[in-house]
């Protein structure tokens, strides 16, 4: 579990093109990454969860998996809704 500082990625998702991390990350660091993106500050793709389980039953055991990038990527653009996607690739 992470610390009020600290992220623990996860994976890095890639198609060679974006990539999205993936990782827990406490609120805290989710707040300090999102005021460096509303003052303009690259900080990258990032879909963060509070648990690692969480993080394995939205997205299933393989991280690794092009089907992983493809469910992340179909969040990340608005295509499923919130719900769906906690609910896991396999719902």
């Amino acid at each position: 579990m992470p610390t009020h500082s600290e992220s623990v990625p996860m994976a890095e998702l890639t198609d060679g093109k974006r990539t999205i991390t993936v990782g827990v990350s406490s609120r805290s660091q989710v707040s300090k990454r999102f005021v460096r993106a509303t003052n303009s500050e690259h900080v990258g793709e990032f879909v963060t969860f509070e648990t690692e389980a969480q993080a394995r039953q939205a997205l299933g055991a393989d991280l690794a998996a092009p089907e992983t990038f493809e469910w992340v990527r179909k969040f990340l653009d608005h295509e499923i809704p919130y719900e769906q996607f906690m609910a896991g690739r396999a719902s």
